[in-house]
């Protein structure tokens, strides 16, 4: 896994050395963008469940090729997120490269989360290469009687684009997208051997643009041998000054993270000594229950009112018992006992 990091970090360093020479240097645009997904999810120790996502991202150019890209998420299910990711972008005419900070507050057990997140693409003339790496800096975070840790990830994708026009109506040529790519998690920050074990899978998806400014997101998922995924379909809505704007060219107005913006987190799993003295503790609050105090009441009535009778209440007499009877209360003198008596017993 050391070896995967400094390869990433060889990438980035050969990437941002383009900017140097002001020949590849292309300016960035203006650009926003808003998605609403919706599929499952599931993440370390946890159950899955359904999810709904909503992303606003944005990129602001400040001079030449250097600008600020952000987004704001939110994902609603089994406990609400909010998070946010920004940091800087600068482009040349074969790609960009930016570095962000991603935050995400988790509802559920009140715990917050910080991402470091370098990424690089590359593009080709029908295809899009994407590079990402996302670490945990906060350590482990406590609520609701668990404790959780960020999940680290490093995804790389290709974007393969339509050379021509589909048999569909919507397939045009540069507008049909398939995406395929690997995934490795949880190899590296603070409590990954707590979290699951490292897991590795591959990433899938395709969309179209059907009419200027809206895409289809059919599918996209990413899966883990370990048992996690996310799956989810959706809608794009891009927000182009220049309009009429292929899918391809929407794609490389931003730098991924995109659909997986939102970072994980997975759950310590309970370690069995907890489950051993959680188990103890209920014996002990059993075991000091004495049956002579259960069987009192019972001898009790026998010594009052002959052979025991079966009934719900163990000294339940009958009214006309209590009518005709003519023994003395409890509030009387006791009966003294008689000398023979005494000496018998």
């Amino acid at each position: 896994m050391m070896k995967i990091g400094k390869l990433f970090g060889a990438m980035l360093l050969a990437s941002s050395a383009l900017f140097v020479a002001p020949v590849y240097s292309q300016p960035l645009e203006p650009f926003g963008k808003i998605e609403l997904w919706g599929g499952g999810e599931k993440e370390a120790h946890s159950s899955g469940g359904g999810r709904f996502t909503a992303e606003a991202l944005g990129v602001l150019p400040l001079m030449g090729n250097f600008g600020v890209q952000g987004a704001l998420n939110y994902v609603g299910g089994a406990g609400s997120r909010i998070g946010f990711n920004v940091g800087p972008v600068l482009a040349w005419d074969g790609g960009k490269v930016g570095a962000f900070v991603a935050y995400q507050h988790r509802g559920l057990r009140d715990t917050d989360f910080v991402h470091l997140i370098p990424a690089v693409a590359f593009y080709l003339p029908q295809a899009n290469l994407n590079l990402w790496y996302s670490h945990p800096v906060t350590g482990a975070q406590r609520g609701g009687g668990r404790t959780e840790y960020g999940i680290n990830k490093l995804q790389a994708t290709a974007s393969f684009f339509a050379g021509s026009d589909w048999w569909g109506p919507y397939l045009r040529r540069d507008n049909v997208e398939l995406v395929g790519g690997l995934q490795v998690n949880s190899f590296a920050g603070a409590g990954h051997s707590k979290v699951g074990g490292t897991g590795f899978g591959p990433v899938l998806g395709a969309s179209f643009l059907p009419m200027p400014g809206v895409a289809v997101n059919l599918v996209r998922a990413t899966f883990d041998h370990q048992g996690r995924y996310r799956v989810s379909t959706g809608l794009e809505f891009f927000f182009d000054p220049k309009g009429g704007t292929s899918l391809k060219q929407e794609r490389r107005m931003y730098l991924e993270p995109n659909f997986d913006g939102p970072q994980g987190a997975g759950k310590k799993h309970p370690s069995s000594h907890q489950r051993t003295v959680s188990d103890r503790n209920v014996k002990t609050n059993i075991e000091p229950i004495d049956q002579r105090e259960i069987l009192a009441p019972w001898r009790r009535c026998r010594s009052r009112n002959g052979p025991i009778r079966r009934t719900i209440l163990p000294c339940a007499t009958s009214a006309r018992w209590r009518r005709t009877s003519r023994r003395p209360s409890s509030s009387a003198t006791p009966i003294k006992r008689s000398t023979r008596s005494t000496a018998t017993a």
